[in-house]
């Protein structure tokens, strides 16, 4: 879980979360404190520190588990042999098992994921 303050495990690497259906079992998972209705420019206004510690997080499981720094669509989680970072939105569309859209269309994906590259 990462917000303002900090980021805190709840979960460990190994173990399975209740969170996205569908990839539950298959991925190691990240909560970000906000809203899915938030814009680009609120994320960045609302959650900047969450933002950079979200990314140090990518980063420190991609060096740990060899996971691309790429986001991954719908399409492409339906291949088990691609690795990539995904949304609860991309799951739900992937695997229906849910009616999640977090983060929400305003989320700045691709700024954590250029920020993750940088601390990778």
């Amino acid at each position: 879980i990462v917000g303002e303050d900090g980021c805190y495990r709840s979960v460990g690497d190994l173990e399975n979360p209740a969170a996205a259906p569908g990839a539950n079992m298959d991925g190691l998972h990240i909560e970000i404190v906000g809203l899915a209705r938030w814009s680009r420019a609120e994320w960045h206004k609302r959650a900047p520190v969450a933002l950079d510690l979200a990314a140090k997080a990518i980063a420190e499981w991609g060096r740990t588990y060899k996971i691309p720094l790429v986001f991954l669509n719908a399409a492409d989680l339906k291949d088990p042999n691609v690795k990539g970072v995904t949304t609860h939105n991309e799951v739900s569309k992937a695997f229906k098992q849910s009616d999640h859209w977090d983060p929400g269309p305003g989320f700045p994906m691709d700024w954590v994921l250029e920020r993750a590259r940088f601390y990778k």
